[in-house]
């Protein structure tokens, strides 16, 4: 008898309750501090601080619970996924409706969700754009995708919906622009509006034996609006400066993009609304005046 009582294996100290068992448990408490604890280790921890947040709510402690919630609405708007984002804000604005930063992150969240879409028709136009009457396509897509990122900070993005955007790019020619190439030339009788989206154009003129600088274009500027519109000969001398980018519409490409367009108003206005040629035409006209 003695030898089997020393056989007998140690009794195990029972093992601590998940956090998932101290939740089923009600153990809300304990269930806080094991999530503070695993988040202390690691803050990006997506699924422990929404547990820790629905704890929170049961608790009663809603203000916190709302800033674990934005925590994480955070965390996945930044890593794209705007949907979730969008669903988890939701469900979060239940608990103070009426919260500045709720509306605030809608309101992002609606922009990044309307931009995400608008790059996805975009990049596919301009794609389409790039085809060759071959069939292939002359751009590749990495290329067509840093295009797209320049031009989505631009005022003329801003300006139109999507599928003005979408009508705008699947109508023009994409073109490489090296170092010293010259995009016009004054006097020139070319109806073409170049959208810059990428590098550097600079625009001059000659008077007498000196050559007189006007302005400098960057990503987003349009220049040849009152060539293309106004049926005018280009005012100055236009060369890329550094490498550059431009898409080029040219009479027909603004056919095909106002062909059937429910709103053409709005495209035309926004290609006219920086009045870069009007611009430059001034200045040249004081420059004439005073010499």
């Amino acid at each position: 008898m003695a030898k089997d009582w020393f056989k007998r294996t140690p009794r195990q100290a029972p093992e601590a309750p998940t956090i998932e068992e101290l939740i089923v448990l009600e153990r809300f408490a304990e269930a806080e501090q094991q999530l503070l604890a695993r988040l202390r280790g690691s803050s990006q921890d997506t699924h422990a601080r929404l547990r820790l947040a629905e704890v929170l709510v049961q608790l009663g402690r809603g203000a916190e619970a709302l800033e674990e919630y934005l925590r994480v609405v955070d965390q996945y708007s930044q890593d794209g996924f705007q949907d979730k984002a969008a669903a988890l804000l939701q469900r979060a604005a239940k608990l103070d409706p009426t919260n500045q930063s709720v509306t605030f992150r809608l309101a992002r969240i609606s922009e990044a969700r309307d931009l995400e879409y608008t790059r996805r028709i975009a990049v596919e136009a301009l794609r389409e754009a790039s085809r060759t009457d071959s069939g292939r396509f002359s751009t590749a897509a990495i290329e067509l995708e840093q295009i797209w990122d320049r031009l989505a900070k631009t005022e003329l993005v801003k300006l139109l919906p999507a599928e003005q955007v979408k009508r705008l790019l699947s109508h023009v020619e994409i073109q490489r622009l090296p170092q010293g190439h010259q995009l016009a030339r004054a006097g020139e009788d070319r109806a073409e509006l170049f959208l810059i989206c990428g590098g550097e154009i600079t625009a001059s003129v000659s008077q007498g034996s000196r050559r007189i600088m006007l302005r400098t274009f960057a990503t987003g500027h349009i220049v040849g609006d009152s060539t293309l519109f106004e049926h005018q000969k280009w005012g100055a001398d236009f060369e890329a400066t550094k490498p550059s980018g431009a898409l080029k519409l040219t009479r027909q490409g603004l056919e095909g993009a106002l062909l059937g367009n429910p709103d053409p108003r709005r495209l035309l206005d926004a290609l006219r609304q920086q009045r870069n040629d009007r611009e430059l035409a001034q200045a040249i006209g004081k420059l004439t005046a005073g010499a």
